[in-house]
C-alpha cells in the first residue's frame, strides 16, 4: 500500500534524513476505523523492520533492513512502529 500524502508529510517532518537514511526502509502503519459510520483506511504511523538472530535475539538489530519499506510483501523481521498521528477526545 502507498499513501502519497502521508509519505510527503512524514518526509517534510523528518527533513533530509528521510531522503538520505529512510528512503526504501520506512513502511506505513494502517488503521481502519468507522467512527462516523463510514469505514475509512488511513496511514497513522510508520515502521522499520530489523533483522533478528536465529535465536530471536534483537540486541544486534542496529540498522533497518534495506528495502523493507518498499517491499511488495512483508519481510521477515522485527517490526518497530512509531506513532505519527494520534487519537483523542474533546
Amino acid at each position: 500500500m502507498n499513501d502519497a500524502d502521508f509519505k510527503s508529510t512524514l518526509a517534510d517532518a523528518v527533513g533530509e534524513d528521510h531522503a538520505s537514511d529512510w528512503a526504501g526502509q520506512v513502511g506505513l502503519g494502517w488503521m481502519q476505523e468507522s467512527l462516523t459510520g463510514a469505514t475509512t483506511l488511513g496511514a497513522y504511523n510508520y515502521t522499520f523492520v530489523y533483522d533478528m538472530a536465529e535465536d530471536g535475539d534483537l540486541t544486534d538489530a542496529l540498522d533497518p533492513i534495506t528495502g523493507a519499506g518498499d517491499a511488495e510483501i512483508p519481510v521477515d523481521g522485527w517490526y518497530v512502529s512509531n506513532g505519527f498521528y494520534g487519537w483523542g477526545w474533546e
